[in-house]
């Protein structure tokens, strides 16, 4: 059995790996497209949208 000190790095790991899995899981559906991000995007243009931007090339 691993010590205290080795158990709780272990664990830090786990959350941050959990943690940057999640923001890259936001960020991709964010640059998917179809979702209520780009479509307020859209509709505001308070904020540049990526697809259109693609689109324009």
């Amino acid at each position: 059995m691993p010590n205290e000190r080795t158990m709780k790095q272990i664990i830090l790991w786990l959350i941050m790996i959990i943690f940057v899995s999640f923001l890259a899981a936001v960020v991709l559906f964010i640059l998917s497209g179809d979702n209520w991000f780009t479509d307020y995007a859209y509709k505001s243009r308070a904020i540049c949208s990526i697809p259109a931007i693609l689109r324009l090339q």
